[in-house]
């Protein structure tokens, strides 16, 4: 523990530690705390790093300083909470908490800035670009934070993230204008979504459907297609559907308009509700059809018939993220720790829910598209 705490800078170190002092020992307005030069002795810090711990609390309205007295706890700030209650703060922003990738995204994050002293935030956006917008607007106004981790689901750059004084580490996606600017930490989408479909096709599904959710991973879309492409089949059965609404009979009308033998579903949440809807209308999964997801989540192993799938590692992409934002507060590492890009590969997860199409020589016969080199990454 004393490593990982070793991790975050010694100023903030020390502002945790008076921040606590002053709360454990219930100082109040006027209370003295520890000098500059005691500071000095205590932490055994230089001067500059003891003055730098002392003006970001002050800054806060920690404390006061009175020039041949000494240091002071303050008087709350109209309409502040008790300032005492200050400490380093990360707020995580993602689309939503009951997707495990998120719920593990979040875990792998705390894991590593927890016995660093630094307390954890969530927002969700509930998958609205304009609510992103909207909580990152306010949220980059907070002097308190450490750092802040946007999980995205592609909403526009916000125009304060630019030129935010706090590190901003980017999950999943990141405004292309930002990129060179704030850090971002994804798993390679396009990737995973092509080697899925290169699966699928290779047990000899031809008729390959893809769930969609509206604001999601348009990597995963643009995957799915170039895959299909490459093989001269057919890319557009798309279903979109909207976060939290029944797709049920939407579902059905989609697989049976195209004759479906597979789906590829944008993340595993999706493909167990596609799964469960697909059963229930008394259709055999794989037999009658085959069906894979995204994520890897802990579940898909656990179902009736468990999920093939794309894994990409949750946690550790948190915990990469939160090791991004501890590098940006060390001295002199912000610079870099602001441009980086790390790119995990996601990969294959076999499960009893494909097989091959029961009846392959039923396939339907297509009229080869041209083939594509490449459809660009949305990177």
């Amino acid at each position: 523990m004393a490593a990982l705490k070793s991790r975050l800078p010694k100023y903030y170190q020390i502002v945790q530690s008076l921040t606590n002092m002053i709360r454990d020992e219930n100082l109040g307005p006027g209370d003295r705390i520890l000098s500059l030069t005691e500071i000095m002795d205590r932490f055994q810090v230089s001067k500059v790093t003891a003055v730098r711990a002392l003006a970001e609390l002050e800054n806060e309205g920690v404390i006061r300083r009175e020039h041949g007295r000494g240091t002071f706890v303050a008087e709350p700030r109209r309409g502040d909470a008790a300032q005492t209650a200050v400490r380093p703060t990360v707020h995580v922003v993602v689309p939503e908490m009951t997707n495990p990738y998120y719920a593990a995204l979040v875990e792998g994050i705390a894991r590593e800035l927890g016995p660093a002293g630094i307390a954890i935030e969530i927002s969700t956006t509930g998958y609205r670009p304009e609510r992103q917008t909207d909580i990152v607007q306010k949220i980059i106004e907070d002097r308190r934070l450490f750092g802040m981790v946007i999980a995205s689901v592609g909403a526009p750059a916000d125009r304060q993230s630019a030129v935010s004084a706090i590190p901003i580490v980017y999950v999943d996606y990141c405004p292309p204008e930002l990129l060179g600017t704030c850090s971002l930490v994804c798993c390679d989408n396009f990737r995973g979504a092509s080697e899925a479909v290169r699966y699928l096709t290779g047990l000899g599904h031809q008729r390959i459907g893809y769930i969609d959710i509206l604001q999601t991973s348009s990597e995963r879309l643009a995957g799915f297609r170039h895959e299909l492409r490459a093989h001269g089949l057919n890319d557009s059965h798309i279903l979109s559907i909207k976060q939290g609404h029944s797709f049920d009979h939407d579902l059905m009308r989609f697989v049976k308009q195209h004759q479906l033998t597979a789906l590829f579903s944008v993340n595993d949440v999706t493909a167990m509700k596609a799964m469960r809807i697909l059963r229930r209308h008394g259709l055999n999964i794989p037999h009658d059809i085959s069906i894979m997801g995204y994520d890897n989540i802990e579940a898909a192993a656990y179902l009736d018939v468990p999920l093939t799938t794309m894994e990409q590692p949750s946690r550790e992409i948190g915990r990469r993220t939160a090791d991004l934002l501890l590098e940006a507060k060390r001295p002199g590492g912000t610079a870099a720790a602001r441009n980086r890009e790390i790119v995990y590969m996601p990969h294959l997860v076999v499960r009893e829910s494909t097989a091959a199409p029961r009846n392959p020589q039923a396939a339907e016969t297509h009229q080869p598209l041209e083939p594509v080199s490449a459809i660009p990454s949305t990177k």
